[in-house]
């Protein structure tokens, strides 16, 4: 594997020779069916790009590609030695090394790894402290620090590999010192680390416990966050419907406010068992956050109503753009959802374009917005086709 400060470094001479682009084929970098497959399983809800450096999640690699030329620049998979191949979950990477959340599909168990960037070497792992595929790495400071979002409860993964309660059938002994597990812990969504993995730090607490929380854990699908150039961390605190919270790098509660849009459904509250399974069964039964983007001095959020089951989410993608002093500047609709960010402000949008003929294949792409064209409200179906049928002329 190539060391991405290298991959930047050589990437400065073809950003200057060649026109800047703001779309990517996505189904010229990967296969369609794995274009296809980026939403929403893999989708990129923070950083997507490293300078002009993409990174895509797949089913068992991870792929570099320059956003440029829409070429892959390097690819790997994630402790290749393995007998299994694991599935990437999240990643970041800095200079010398990268943080990737992983799963093991021999066991479905979760863990946390750093990697060198050169050869991709495991240097330490950590288990997961719950098993709820929300697992995400979304930030790695140089050598020191990496934070990870999910609702974690220390000791989850004593708990399964004390009692039964992965099999089909679990006794009632089991089944009763899961109740008691549940009631007893409470579940922090945002977990510091050292550089050896070690948690030294959490936040964010989630105010369910017992059957409520165990219900609001297997609705929970994604963890929407962002941290911006001041290391801040921003989230959509979903167990209190849509309440935003920032907080410090030193994880301190710096600011929170509430969002109003008519169109979220919140999760109810007190929920009793059996009423996930309830809710997951019926379509737009609630809202499911997915994004959250620190642009400036603006705070971008999205959510999309459940679909049914493990159905695909369909839009359309409601987002709203509050200032971070709580703010509201408007609320709209997208034809497509949000798949990330770079570092100069842009966002993303995950599109798939229907073939032109009755045999080809449908085309997948990530189109390239701003922050003032959303606000402008020019950000619909014909402005992004548009796009795209621009870049693919130049």
């Amino acid at each position: 594997m190539i060391i991405l400060k290298s991959i930047m470094v050589n990437m400065v001479c073809i950003v200057l020779a060649v026109a800047a682009t703001r779309t990517v084929r996505l189904d010229s970098i990967v296969s369609t069916s794995e274009a296809k497959g980026l939403w929403p399983s893999s989708s990129n809800t923070g950083k997507l790009f490293y300078s002009k450096i993409g990174v895509l999640l797949l089913n068992k690699r991870v792929v570099y590609f320059d956003k440029v030329n829409n070429d892959v620049v390097t690819e790997f998979r994630v402790l290749p030695n393995k007998r299994y191949s694991m599935i990437p979950v999240s990643l970041v990477a800095n200079s010398s090394t990268y943080a990737c959340v992983y799963n093991n599909p021999a066991n479905g168990r979760y863990r946390i790894g750093v990697f060198d960037n050169n050869g991709g070497k495991l240097i330490v792992k950590r288990p997961h402290h719950t098993g709820h595929a929300s697992y995400k790495v979304f930030s790695q400071q140089e050598g020191e620090t990496i934070y990870l979002i999910s609702p974690h409860l220390s000791g989850y993964e004593k708990a399964l590999d004390l009692y039964d309660e992965n099999s089909m059938t679990p006794s009632q002994y089991s089944r009763d010192k899961f109740d008691a597990f549940f009631r007893e812990n409470k579940a922090f969504t945002i977990w510091k680390h050292d550089e050896k993995l070690e948690p030294v730090d959490s936040a964010d607490v989630i105010n369910r416990v017992g059957v409520d929380l165990e219900e609001y854990l297997k609705l929970y699908d994604n963890q929407a966050v962002d941290q911006d150039k001041d290391s801040n961390i921003h989230l959509i605190h979903s167990s209190k419907n849509y309440l935003i919270r920032s907080y410090s790098p030193s994880l301190q509660l710096e600011k929170e406010f509430r969002c109003e849009n008519n169109d979220f459904k919140p999760i109810p509250k007190m929920l009793v068992k059996g009423d996930a399974k309830k809710l997951k069964s019926k379509q737009g039964s609630y809202s499911i956050f997915y994004a959250l983007y620190s642009i400036n001095d603006w705070l971008v959020t999205s959510f999309y109503q459940n679909p049914e089951g493990w159905e695909r989410p369909e839009g359309p993608y409601y987002y709203d753009i509050h200032a971070k002093d709580g703010q509201k500047k408007t609320s709209g609709q997208l034809p497509y959802p949000f798949f990330g960010r770079d570092d100069e402000g842009n966002m993303y949008l995950y599109v798939m374009k229907e073939s032109d003929s009755w045999l080809g294949d449908d085309e997948y792409y990530l189109v390239e917005i701003s922050i003032a064209e959303l606000i402008a409200g020019k950000v619909n179906q014909s402005f992004v086709l548009n796009r795209i049928k621009q870049d693919s002329n130049d």
